[in-house]
């Protein structure tokens, strides 16, 4: 009876506490893990992370055209992939927020 008060007690001051802010290090980027606290790792779907932060490429399509001595030649667009950056990377570290039961941690930005 008694470790049941206790885990009702617990479980009473957990839900007064519904987040937590907590401090990772990327270990990983494929799959994304993250280090929390030096202790555990997390990794997706338990780790939601912003699109700011997943990094992504865009296809950049580029026509040139030239012109000389009164008339334009133009050579076809090609495209080129342009990496924006902005992506998670080891050894980043980085803000969490968990919610109540650490069922999922929201990453909030990277930090010194």
């Amino acid at each position: 009876m008694l470790e049941q008060m206790k885990r009702v007690a617990a479980q009473t001051g957990e839900a007064g506490v519904p987040v937590k802010l907590m401090f990772g290090t990327v270990s990983e980027t494929e799959p994304l893990t993250v280090m929390v606290d030096s202790r555990f790792p997390v990794t997706a779907p338990a780790l939601l992370v912003p699109l700011e932060l997943q990094g992504h490429t865009h296809e950049v399509k580029a026509a040139v055209t030239g012109e000389a001595q009164g008339h334009a030649h133009t050579i076809a667009a090609t495209a080129t992939e342009l990496d924006t950056g902005g992506g998670l990377k080891k050894g980043d570290r980085v803000i969490l927020l968990r919610n109540q039961g650490g069922q999922e941690y929201l990453v909030l930005g990277r930090c010194g």
